[in-house]
């Protein structure tokens, strides 16, 4: 992504020579340009985010959108909308704050876009919805492309750190300023016997949280990084659906 003098940022590809590939930018666009962008883990694509709270999936090679995600209002069919511990029911509607597109930098757009380690699961922050963590399913490159949202994750709090588990492909963990720690996993067994997500509320010994971070040995150890402690959390590779160990490390 470049911003010369006076313009609008815009994303633009470069080869291993430095010769530009191609560029895009946001159409059509209310004046800011990019406000966030992050590569798929194989290079193939790359997330583009602008103001308008529209995420652009451009083709690597081409630089051309080969798919379009926006904040809705309602949540789709088939997607699932998800508490901590709570699995909601019937028709279910996604809040946003307004915003004034008139104001330099208004509260708009998608803040984080991180793809998970396998690249078949994307992540989204929307600044004017920040209790809400949206998860798109990207198809396998065998596949025709449609990438479709899968979960809503939502919070009381404003989400203030998310990150994907660097082991498991489908947990991420994430916390909103108050004691606890929250999962969600692709791997819960349904009564029925088929595979669904889960949402998961840990406590840990503290009123309230700034950030976490995964570290990787045994088992998958979760830092969660307290306003003046740090506590390990440790999860299993393959499952996190069990009452999980904590240390006070500081």
């Amino acid at each position: 992504m470049t911003c010369a003098n006076n313009t609008r940022p815009t994303s633009r590809g470069y080869f291993g020579a430095g010769d530009v590939q191609g560029t895009f930018s946001p159409k059509p666009d209310p004046g800011f340009g990019i406000h966030n962008a992050a590569w798929h883990p194989t290079g193939m694509f790359l997330a583009v985010a602008g103001w308008d709270n529209k995420i652009y999936i451009l083709d690597g090679l081409i630089w051309s959108a080969a798919a379009m995600l926006e904040l809705l209002s309602k949540i789709p069919v088939g997607a699932s909308a998800l508490r901590p511990d709570e699995r909601l029911q019937g028709p279910q509607t996604i809040s946003s704050q307004c915003t004034d597109p008139t104001k330099l930098s208004p509260k708009s757009g998608a803040v984080q876009l991180e793809w998970n380690k396998t690249g078949t699961l994307l992540l989204l922050q929307f600044e004017n919805c920040p209790t809400v963590v949206h998860l798109y399913d990207f198809p396998a490159l065998s596949d025709p492309f449609v990438p479709w949202l899968r979960c809503i994750f939502q919070h009381s709090k404003p989400v203030l750190h998310a990150q994907w588990n660097p082991v498991h492909k489908g947990s991420l963990a994430l916390c909103s300023g108050s004691g606890s720690i929250y999962t969600w996993s692709d791997g819960w067994i349904g009564d029925n016997g088929v595979e669904e997500d889960m949402a998961e509320c840990i406590g840990v010994p503290a009123n309230s949280s700034e950030t976490l971070f995964w570290r990787t040995n045994k088992n998958v150890s979760l830092y969660h990084i307290l306003l003046n402690l740090l506590l390990a959390v440790t999860l299993s590779i393959t499952h996190i659906d069990f009452m999980p160990k904590i240390h006070v490390l500081l």
